[in-house]
């Protein structure tokens, strides 16, 4: 008679890991014309995006001012979209992004913007974002191409800046992986 055989069914094991996403934190108004979202943790922009869209059209047209410095995580993309609603923007704080590029449309709904700062970022194209701007003053410490390009200053006003940017337009198309 055949001895009975048993048979061990092979044991799987499953891991499941959860990537928690933090939420982005809300930022706050002055006054109704400057918006702080400086180091507010934003990796969708979604606080920013629901604040704005809360906010009736002429609400949106005082903002002068909005300050997104020290979030690296937020898409570049996300912010152009938001800058859309910001017309009447005059200065942007930027700095302590993870930028490598400007991209040449970034602020084409934003023709007031004369104020800018894109310090500690690692830019090395910002061919066209800047051209029909009236720039009073801008920032860019940190960002050793444009620093090099621009004979080694790190921020610049009014007159000079035209010529900086002027030579910034003149930088190498392979730089700016959105250009045409």
């Amino acid at each position: 008679t055949p001895s009975p055989t048993t048979t061990e069914e092979p044991t799987t094991t499953t891991t499941t890991t959860t990537i928690f996403m933090p939420k982005d934190i809300s930022c706050s108004i002055k006054k109704g014309k400057s918006l702080n979202c400086s180091k507010r943790n934003m990796h969708t922009g979604e606080s920013l995006v629901k604040m704005i869209m809360s906010m009736t059209p002429k609400q949106r047209k005082s903002v002068k001012m909005l300050d997104i410095s020290g979030n690296p995580a937020l898409p570049i993309d996300t912010l152009k979209s938001i800058l859309t609603y910001l017309p009447s923007l005059a200065t942007l704080d930027v700095s302590y992004g993870r930028w490598t590029v400007i991209p040449s449309d970034m602020f084409t709904f934003n023709p007031k913007l004369k104020n800018l700062d894109v310090s500690n970022n690692k830019i090395q194209c910002v061919r066209g974002a800047l051209s029909g701007l009236k720039m009073k003053s801008m920032k860019w410490a940190g960002n050793e191409l444009l620093a090099e390009v621009a004979g080694g200053k790190t921020k610049s006003k009014k007159g000079k800046l035209v010529k900086i940017i002027n030579e910034w337009n003149k930088m190498d198309k392979g730089l700016c992986f959105y250009y045409n």
